[in-house]
This record gives structure tokens, C-alpha cells and sequence, in this order.
């Protein structure tokens, strides 16, 4: 599909006409296509990369492998970030990192995750913010 095409069709999802892709939106118009609906949230999930729950021109392009090298590197990191992030609050919990490495198979103690936390959590919020969570995990990306 073609630069103009994928511009087309996400003039065509945005339903409301704001610039932006609700998942509500895209569902809509790519179930009628033929897709499953579970696929389609694990899509928007990955593309939607300032995790702000929409999707604008410029995630969508990304997503459709149309962004530059740094774009991909980006949205990478926040995928990763969003696995961890189970109950997608924008932030992650010791039972969120712990949960997510038993399903990786490796289960950590409850030392291991205060341990791990309190690296990591650099503000004491309890909880690891993306930007910790960059700094930490991915340190030649923080900028």
C-alpha cells in the first residue's frame, strides 16, 4: 500500500473526523474488512505509542512501517513497555513485573521485585513510569 493509500484509509477510519483513531473507530471499519476484533486491540495497542488510547497520523504511519529508523526504535520501547503494563494504567507495578517474568518462565521472589523496583522507581512512587522505565531498561534511548 502506498504512502497516499494508508493516508486514505486513515482518513477514511477517523470516523468523527478529529485526527485521531479511537479503537472504537478502527474496529469499526476493520472488522467490516474482515479482521478479528482481538487482533485489532492488540494492533492499536502496539501502535498507539504516546499511549494516550488514540491513534493520530503519525503513529498510524509509523505502524504501517512508513517512519524513520528512530520512530520504530520508539515504538518498540513502548511496546515493550506496554507488555509489562498489564492493567494499562500507564505505569508498572511490582505485581505487574512480577507476573510478566513468571509468564517469560522466570519467577521472581518478593525480594527480587522490591529490589528491582526500587531501581528502577527512582521518583518512590510505588509504581515504574515509562520514563524511568526508558532510563533503566533501554539507557542509550533516554534522551
Amino acid at each position: 500500500m502506498a504512502n497516499m493509500d494508508y493516508k486514505a484509509f486513515f482518513e477514511k477510519a477517523d470516523l468523527n473526523h478529529d485526527g485521531r483513531l479511537s479503537l472504537e473507530e478502527l474496529t469499526e471499519v476493520l472488522k467490516k474488512k474482515g479482521y478479528p476484533e482481538s487482533n485489532i486491540s492488540k494492533w492499536f495497542r502496539a501502535a498507539d505509542t504516546s499511549g494516550d488510547k488514540t491513534i493520530d497520523i503519525h503513529e498510524f504511519m509509523v505502524a504501517m512501517g512508513q517512519g524513520t529508523p528512530e520512530e520504530h526504535k520508539a515504538a518498540l520501547v513502548r511496546n515493550v513497555f506496554q507488555g509489562f503494563d498489564v492493567n494499562q494504567d500507564g505505569t508498572i507495578s511490582g505485581t505487574e513485573l512480577k507476573k510478566v517474568w513468571s509468564e517469560m518462565g522466570r519467577c521472581l521472589s518478593d525480594d527480587e521485585v522490591q529490589r528491582l523496583m526500587g531501581e528502577i522507581d527512582t521518583d518512590h512512587s510505588g509504581t515504574i513510569d515509562y520514563h524511568e522505565f526508558v532510563k533503566r531498561v533501554f539507557p542509550k534511548l533516554d534522551h
